[in-house]
């Protein structure tokens, strides 16, 4: 080999090269390609799909961001504020030794303390249990509701019965009053009295059919419903015999303002037309006051329908409210706002992050400080590192997350600590954004020196007793997360990548948390089972020279239609 190596002329070869640069590039291309095509070929030759098979696991998630730096010179650390507020009490001097924990200060928190027990409040009463007075009025506000909206369908039911009593005669009197010949306001007679009293006439007759033919079709309905009528059909009828009822009502109004026009109109009646004009003054008086209480009564009978199935139906969630409990959901909800307001509370006091000596205090009682206030430095015997976070990390990251250091100096050594320290405004380099940190260790090393390069892994999130999964085995489409599980489970799973007689099927799950390499199961799955973390299709092999565009150079497509290139890979659904 060497022999041969050294009969190449590589001067020539370079010279060529920078000479025929397109023809070296494409011969470079194909060179690398078909070096692909061979290793890739060692892939799965089966003929048989096979899969890379995972389990879902219970324990503890942890999630992190990794940072480099270097042993920090320096050793005091400015203790900055987080929140706005009058500064109400200091309990350190310059020069005292204080321990890890030990308060330094403290920010006016009324109204930081009054929104978290609000928030505390709001929690209670989600997870208190159902009072017995609550249970005992609920459950009386249900039965009240079922006898209202019972009463509701006896009253329309009577009322409608009620109006039947009442309409046949009116409809009867105002035909006869207003049709054939002898009627008072019929077509013949009102004749006499001029056009405008026809006018009044004529619109009185089309109120009255239109009355007549309500009346006419209500019969058949009315005469088919009864007590034991689904309710749909009660509340139907109410409806209708209102709207009958109404028109009616309408037809007598329209037939008195005919005759009111007629007796004011025309003062040389003959006592004959003046005593039937009294007649029919009278008859209308009657029937409008038998009409407008049915009239009344219905429509209060068609509010109280449509109130009472629905104020049952509200009676009844309340009572299933308090016997189910709160929502899981609106728990975790108020959980998570005490959390949060615990967290801003717990900002207004200013503690020790480590063991140290209190260096300065730039501020006094009376003052008001803001977010990045220096409140007091802190010396620390202690050893620090000062890393670098670009912004996306240093969102993640907060004062007293613990961290664990390596050093390139220190083969094997690794050493623990906490964020002490966290830049609240970044640095810009080259359009880049990053946020000093500082970790103070937990444990000095005398082999660990100033200056030296370390690379620190930030725990942001610990999730413990929670399911998981390797992240690959997670999928997504247009209706969420997914996973592709054996039913029934392989026997002996390999996860170097076995076949199965049953293939995959699709399960939806539902996600939470993840890291690097593994994602939280919130729903969806149990421990022990089993997952596909990844598919491996089987390939053929080829004796056709392969195409850097990815069709052999019979014209078929890579690892389809007839090519026989030899593919492997993952897939995924």
């Amino acid at each position: 080999m060497k022999k041969f190596i050294s009969k190449i002329n590589f001067p020539k070869i370079k010279t060529y090269v920078l000479a025929h640069k397109v023809i070296s590039v494409v011969v470079l291309l194909i060179i690398i390609f078909i070096g692909y095509k061979i290793i890739s070929g060692l892939g799965n030759t089966s003929g048989e799909i096979k899969y890379v098979v995972g389990t879902v696991e219970k324990g503890n998630l942890l999630s992190s961001v990794s940072s480099t730096g270097t042993v920090s010179s320096s050793d005091q650390v400015d203790l900055k504020s987080k929140v706005s507020g009058d500064i109400i009490s200091i309990v350190v001097k310059s020069g005292q030794e204080v321990k890890k924990g030990e308060v330094i200060a403290r920010i006016d928190s009324t109204d930081a303390y009054n929104a978290l027990r609000s928030s505390q409040i709001s929690l209670e009463k989600l997870t208190q249990a159902a009072d017995e007075t609550d249970m005992i009025q609920a459950q009386n506000s249900l039965s009240d509701a079922i006898n209202s909206d019972s009463q509701a369908y006896d009253n329309g039911l009577n009322d409608v019965a009620s109006a039947f009593l009442v309409v046949p005669d009116v409809i009867t009197g105002l035909d006869s009053m207003l049709g054939g010949l002898g009627g008072f306001l019929s077509s013949n007679n009102v004749l006499y009295f001029g056009d405008t009293a026809r006018q009044y006439r004529d619109q009185a007759g089309t109120s009255f059919n239109l009355a007549k033919d309500k009346y006419n079709s209500l019969l058949s309905e009315y005469k088919t419903v009864s007590r034991t009528s689904a309710s749909s059909s009660v509340v139907a009828l109410v409806s209708h015999t209102y709207d009958m009822a109404k028109a009616v009502s309408q037809a007598l109004k329209d037939t008195k303002g005919a005759l009111d026009y007629i007796k004011n109109q025309n003062s040389n009646q003959t006592a004959s037309q003046i005593s039937a004009m009294d007649s029919a003054s009278t008859n209308l008086s009657t029937w409008t006051d038998k009409i407008n209480p049915r009239l009344a009564s219905l429509l209060s009978d068609k509010s109280d329908l449509s109130q009472s199935s629905g104020n049952i139906a509200d009676k009844q969630a309340v009572l299933a409210k308090l016997i189910r409990g709160a929502d899981p959901l609106d728990i975790e909800s108020a959980q998570l706002a005490v959390d949060i307001k615990y967290k801003t509370y717990s900002d207004y006091t200013i503690v020790a992050p480590f063991d140290g000596v209190i260096g300065r205090i730039p501020v006094k009682v009376g003052d008001s400080a803001s977010n990045g206030t220096v409140m007091a430095t802190i010396i620390t015997k202690e050893q620090m590192a000062d890393v670098s976070l670009n912004e996306v990390d240093a969102a993640k990251v907060k004062v007293g997350d613990k961290a664990t250091l390596t050093f390139d100096a220190v083969e094997g050594l690794t050493l623990t600590g906490v964020v002490s320290d966290l830049d609240l405004v970044g640095t810009t380099n080259q359009g880049v954004v990053n946020y000093g940190a500082k970790i103070v260790f937990d444990t000095n090393d005398i082999r660990v020196r100033s200056g030296m390069s370390t690379s620190a892994e930030i725990i942001t999130n610990v999730l413990t007793d929670v399911l998981y999964v390797s992240s690959s085995a997670v999928k997504t489409d247009d209706q969420g997360s997914y996973v592709l599980v054996f039913n029934p489970p392989l026997s002996n799973p390999m996860n170097t990548g076995t076949p199965s007689a049953v293939p995959p099927t699709s399960k939806s799950v539902e996600i939470g948390a993840s890291n690097d390499t593994s994602t939280e199961i919130k729903s969806g799955l149990s421990e022990g089972d089993q997952v596909v973390t990844r598919t491996i299709n089987p390939t053929t092999a080829t004796t056709q020279a392969p195409s850097i565009f990815g069709a052999t150079t019979g014209g078929a497509r890579t690892g389809t239609g007839t090519g026989n290139v030899r593919v492997t890979g993952a897939t995924g659904r």
